[in-house]
């Protein structure tokens, strides 16, 4: 009995951390979704500094998911392209069945601009409003000629009999087109990332209800979800980020006439599915037997909830993270006078060593600065149990006593400074992570850090 007012207190101060520590989740989860429309700005520098706006990405991409380090340097290097197929053969059977080899229609400006006109017929006649449209294939022979006609170099949109073609063919004729691309839509290298972002909220796609009704921990998730797929889309090249832009608006309108066409967002999942995850479904053609393994239907419903998450979130997709927007203008300097970098070209260029030769951009370029603060070690952090792992392994742990902003860029031994994510407050600890092969892994409790 003696006991019964200090349990009460202990019960009651429990009850408080649990509520600190929601309230901490929710905040960060409210955070992580702050988001804004692109400016000229962020545009120009975009095109000014190309490597260092991925960098920059990259970095903010990897608080939230693991990115390997190989991607790197994959990211870079140009895709191959296969020959152009004519439309006869990219209907045949054999053609369709054989998704595990490569595409055949390389994504050019031209190309795009030929179905950014197709889908705008589409909105303009009101095509969205079909009933099973996108699902529906119409007459495979008016298919197969209105593919003919936008693959036809000299094809001229504005005298192009669209009247004469269904909704249905017309959509059929979109889908079979980039579904044949050289590169998937969302890019063999990038399709993996954007998996593993629609792994962090498990919700059913198309469950409904709205951001008020999630619990701390569901609204932290799909914070993370939705930031990692904006920051993917960023790293999509133009030509792909403009298709998929106006994509997703045509199925935006197709969604919000549900009630005329009866398709929801998991029916056009479902149709997209295979178009923004081939590699799933090649498996399953190139060997039937697989359809029965649960991997296959596991890379299914995750292929179908990445489709269905990217058309709910539709032009939302595109907007620009705060934190994102933070790092672009502390990171927008002007760049070195032409004096100035005509010796650091000599300086470069004087010393022999092929070792010295591969590390002169490295040398040359300025280091990534990122504002990223996390919150200090409190009882409150403590309570978020959930989320805390150790720190990788590998990695080097040094005490800090206190955290300054931490920047892209760490000492060796030698004194030489190089480029790398490090320097990152876990609670009492910063990470060095330079030159570390594998997956540059941050644990979850980096994850939960709270933005200053």
């Amino acid at each position: 009995m003696l006991n019964e007012p200090g349990n009460v207190f202990a019960a009651g101060m429990l009850v408080g951390k649990e509520n600190q520590a929601s309230a901490v989740c929710s905040d960060y989860g409210q955070r992580l979704l702050e988001a804004v429309q692109e400016t000229p700005e962020i545009n120009d520098f975009r095109i000014r500094c190309p490597g260092k706006f991925r960098s920059i990405c990259f970095l903010h991409l990897s608080f939230a998911i693991d990115v390997p380090l190989d991607l790197f340097h994959e990211f870079n290097s140009s895709d191959r392209i296969g020959n152009v197929l004519s439309a006869g053969q990219m209907f045949s059977r054999s053609r369709r069945h054989n998704r595990g080899g490569l595409q055949s229609l390389p994504l050019t400006p031209g190309l795009l601009e030929k179905l950014i006109y197709l889908m705008t017929m589409l909105e303009n006649t009101r095509g969205f409003q079909a009933e099973g449209v996108f699902r529906k294939t119409g007459s495979l022979t008016q298919q197969r000629t209105v593919t003919e006609a936008l693959l036809h170099p000299d094809f001229d949109c504005t005298t192009f009999a669209w009247t004469d073609f269904s909704p249905h063919e017309l959509a059929g004729a979109l889908k079979s087109i980039i579904s044949h691309l050289t590169q998937p839509l969302l890019t063999s290298a990038l399709t993996p990332l954007f998996l593993e972002a629609a792994r962090l909220w498990g919700c059913e796609a198309g469950g409904g209800g709205g951001r008020e009704d999630m619990s701390p921990m569901d609204l932290l998730a799909y914070g993370k979800q939705v930031k990692s797929l904006r920051l993917l889309v960023q790293l999509l090249p133009a030509v792909n980020r403009s298709l998929l832009k106006q994509l997703l608006r045509l199925l935006g309108l197709v969604l919000e006439h549900v009630m005329q066409n009866r398709m929801t967002g998991v029916a056009l999942g479902t149709v997209f599915g295979p178009i923004f995850v081939p590699s799933v479904f090649g498996e399953a053609i190139n060997d039937p037997h697989c359809k029965d393994s649960n991997n296959f239907k596991k890379g299914c419903q995750e292929a179908i909830l990445l489709a269905t998450r990217l058309i709910e979130l539709n032009d939302k997709l595109f907007l620009l993270p705060i934190t994102l927007l933070e790092d672009i203008r502390h990171n927008a300097k002007e760049p070195l006078r032409p004096e100035a970098k005509k010796r650091q070209e000599d300086k470069d260029t004087s010393r022999c060593s092929p070792y010295r030769w591969s590390r002169r951009s490295r040398r040359s370029s300025s280091p990534l600065q990122t504002s990223v603060r996390f919150a200090s070690l409190s009882s409150v952090s403590a309570s978020v149990t959930s989320l805390q792992t150790p720190p990788p392994p590998g990695a080097v742990i040094r005490d800090v006593s206190s955290t300054t902003p931490s920047t892209a860029t760490s000492t060796n031994n030698n004194g030489r400074r190089q480029k790398a994510v490090h320097g990152v407050a876990i609670f009492g600890y910063s990470l060095d992570l330079a030159d570390k092969p594998g997956v540059l892994h941050l644990p979850e409790v980096l994850r939960a850090g709270r933005f200053h």
